[in-house]
């Protein structure tokens, strides 16, 4: 029975962490037009149709009307827990996969009373994962189930405008969609002697509304540009959730039952505020390098009040080079890093790299990605990784 209630709260463990994994290391999955091929690099207007994600005050640096869209053609996310139990000698390791076919954006852009406005639907987070791991240790068995979808839909409105000297201004709204259901089974049995199981069931559901604004400032020179962005905490708009927690156990002398079932949480998906910082430099007439610093607040509570809180990525480092090869073909190859600033929140490799060329009044996108996140549990080695082929496009709508 100590084993049971080893691996259900090690299971709790991974719940949390499997299930807000890309939500609170921000950023993992590629977003935007060009941002995408430079690790999410765009505060400094590397990627003017889309900067209403990153610093609105980059859009004054686009001209007319264009529409924008990219998603993974192929996505695919493979987590790995190491040795989280020892039953009968024998290690026990988690390990869940899966893919999907995904949209990461769609921007929208257009001149009015003088300022550049932008529209953008983005899907920075996004898991769905059904799942069987087992295990047989001689006279016992586990068996761990999983079933997750986890989606984040982020829209922004935002405006910027060129002023005097080189300067723009801009500012955002923004709205986020959280919504997250989790289901996970694990059976413990024992044939004889002493035979009997215990099992535990974890059901989770949420749904989060927030809305919050980003203001931002862009200062160009000659060959250089500096970006400065502010994004608010997000506040709770609308949240509900519910969460059932079970167990069972017929282990001989012992027969229990227990049940917890509480409705009507605040799930409200929170995070902190974001400061922002860009360099965009101008190397050559065909070589440009770039590199943003992101530090993110804490979040002011858990998904569920049950939970332990967990810390956002408090910062993000990410740089980008862009050659543009001649006028129809640019190569690109991005970087990020998310640092381990505490034990318990998870360190973060990623890395892109792609091409952009131009067909009729067309700019297309192609590009993969790989990103990986290490962190522990429990003293376990835990890693998720993530393998994406992106397309893009973006269209000149000024016929």
């Amino acid at each position: 029975m100590k084993k049971l209630v080893y691996l259900c709260l090690l299971l709790s463990s991974i719940n949390e962490v499997f299930a807000q994994n890309q939500y609170f290391n921000q950023q993992i999955l590629p977003l935007g037009d060009e941002s995408a091929l430079l690790a999410n690099s765009g505060i400094a207007g590397q990627s003017p149709n889309s900067a209403v994600i990153f610093n609105p005050a980059a859009l004054s640096l686009n001209h007319g009307r264009s529409l924008s869209f990219s998603g993974n053609a192929y996505y695919e996310f493979n987590f790995v827990a190491e040795n989280l139990a020892n039953i009968n000698g024998q290690s026990l390791d988690l390990k869940a996969s899966g893919f999907q076919v995904l949209p990461t954006s769609l921007i929208y852009h257009y001149d009015y009373w003088g300022w550049q406005w932008s529209f953008a639907l983005t899907s920075p987070a996004y898991l769905n994962y059904d799942g069987l791991n087992q295990f047989n240790f001689g006279r016992e068995k586990v068996y761990i189930e999983e079933n997750l979808h986890e989606v984040l839909y982020s829209g922004f409105l935002g405006a910027g405008k060129e002023m005097a000297k080189g300067w723009s201004i801009g500012f955002s709204l923004y709205g986020n969609y959280y919504s997250l259901s989790s289901n996970s089974n694990i059976s413990y049995y024992r044939s004889n002697p002493g035979a009997g199981f215990s099992s535990l069931r974890e059901f989770r559901e949420a749904e989060s509304y927030s809305l919050g604004f980003s203001l931002g400032l862009l200062k160009k020179w000659s060959k250089v540009r500096l970006g400065l962005v502010y994004s608010s905490a997000n506040i709770d708009f609308y949240s509900k959730g519910r969460s059932l927690r079970t167990t069972s156990n017929s282990l001989f002398p012992q027969i229990a039952f227990t049940e917890d079932y509480q409705d009507n949480l605040n799930t409200h998906l929170a995070h902190g505020h974001r400061f922002g910082i860009g360099l965009h430099y101008l190397v050559s007439q065909k070589l440009e390098w770039s590199a943003d610093i992101n530090i993110y607040g804490q979040a002011s509570q858990n998904l569920f009040p049950q939970d332990s809180l967990l810390p956002l990525g408090s910062l993000r480092l990410s740089s980008g080079i862009k050659h543009q090869w001649n006028s129809k073909l640019a190569n690109y190859l991005g970087l990020a890093y998310l640092p381990r600033d505490r034990p318990e929140s998870q360190e973060t490799f990623i890395l892109s790299l792609g091409s952009r060329f131009k067909f009729n009044r067309s700019l297309n996108s192609l590009s993969i990605f790989f990103a990986r996140g290490r962190e522990s549990i429990e003293a376990s080695p835990v890693r998720m990784d993530y393998f994406g082929i992106l397309l893009g496009t973006s269209i000149d709508l000024e016929w």
